[in-house]
């Protein structure tokens, strides 16, 4: 493991120390992305290709939790033989070698002495065997070929059969009730975006009165599930949005970020797909003839609550206090301009199952309408 590291300004080139007081070389390099939570950038150790993801500590203090918690599913899924199905399948899991800081064989924080790197205030660090390929996130001009939208839709429904099959063994976290569940389901994030729109200006720069109205029925049809039968509760990723999901053209090469792993509802895995018209009922079709093939079983997906989880998600981000405009009118930033824009491709998906959201569709097209006249192209950045 990596140690603490001995530097506040970290430089590009370190030594980190491991428990047998072993240095490892460590050279950061090109940055790959930056989430809300998190930097990465490509990484040699010791001379060896990785990723080096740092956490930028901004968020709900679960951080360190999180690192742990998604090292210890990814151990689990090795463990039950997930990794080696994939691997048949020319897929792979992203693998955690290193997290840090460490002292006395424990995960730390660096808050109390942070360390700067390239202007940003980091408390810990995960180093990851590396998928040199794309995440989905970053398809573009793809989304607009239908060729290209099944093709792609039926190897995540493919990669999903194969993984919630093979994890029926695997020992996750569960969370009963909106209270231990905090951030690990979508379900809280949909109650908790409801809460986010009712409150939200009515002088917002779009109008919030759609969004509170959806928000409720969305929180009325779906949170009750909490209440019913859980025999059809499985082991799932649980954060499976694009940027989650590596490929190499329209195949699935990898899944990566484990950490909101658990025993939840096999369709809120589906989510991430529905930004792309399509996607969803080729990849649901996959999925179902793959599930018959390994299980003998017929298991259906539930098209329509894929959808709402993933409406619920994009209307939570739009209402983020971080993205609404001014009151009396400001301009949309383009945080929120995307969670409008797949907020409208997600309801149109979505009214096509449920009736009950047809009402909707106006206003959101109107909002999407908006978006795009200050972002063109944003549709296609979506994440």
């Amino acid at each position: 493991m990596l140690s603490q590291l001995e530097t506040i300004e970290l430089e590009n080139q370190f030594y980190a120390r491991n428990d047998e007081g072993q240095n490892n070389h460590v050279e950061i390099g090109g940055k790959l992305g930056e989430g809300h939570y998190s930097i990465s950038y490509s990484a040699a150790v010791n001379g060896e290709n990785r990723i080096i993801r740092f956490f930028k500590g901004i968020g709900d203090g679960k951080e360190l939790s999180n690192i742990a918690t998604e090292r210890n599913n990814l151990g689990e899924l090795e463990r039950v033989g997930v990794n080696a199905k994939l691997l048949a399948a020319g897929k792979q899991l992203r693998h955690i070698e290193y997290v840090g800081p460490q002292k006395n064989g424990q995960l730390v924080s660096w808050e109390s002495n942070p360390i700067i790197y390239d202007g940003k205030s980091l408390i810990a660090y995960q180093i990851c065997s590396r998928i040199d390929d794309r995440s989905a996130d970053q398809l573009r001009e793809e989304r607009n070929d239908p060729v290209f939208v099944q093709a792609f839709g039926k190897d995540v429904g493919r990669t999903l059969a194969i993984l919630h099959d093979s994890a029926q063994e695997a020992s996750f976290p569960f969370y009963r009730t909106l209270e231990e569940l905090d951030n690990y389901d979508h379900a809280y994030w949909l109650a908790k975006g409801a809460r986010t729109v009712t409150a939200a200006s009515a002088e917002a720069f779009v109008s919030r009165k759609a969004h509170a109205e959806l928000a409720a029925l969305l929180a009325e049809q779906t949170l009750p599930l909490w209440d019913s039968s859980q025999d059809h509760w499985q082991p799932i990723h649980g954060d499976l949005g694009l940027g989650n999901i590596i490929t190499s053209g329209s195949r699935v090469t990898g899944i990566v970020d484990w950490d909101k792993a658990r025993i939840g509802f096999k369709d809120s895995d589906f989510r991430g797909i529905t930004d792309i018209p399509g996607a969803l009922d080729a990849a649901a079709d996959a999925y179902e003839i793959t599930m018959r093939e390994l299980t003998g079983h017929d298991v259906k997906v539930d098209r329509a609550l894929a959808c709402k989880v993933a409406l619920s998600i994009h209307l939570f981000n739009a209402n983020d206090a971080k993205n609404l405009p001014t009151q009396g009118g400001g301009v949309l930033n383009r945080e929120a301009a995307e969670q409008l824009i797949a907020a409208n491709i997600v309801l149109r998906q979505l009214a096509n199952y449920d009736s009950s959201y047809e009402a909707f569709r106006p206003a959101f097209e109107d909002q999407a309408g908006v978006a795009l006249e200050a972002y063109p192209g944003a549709h296609l950045t979506l994440r």
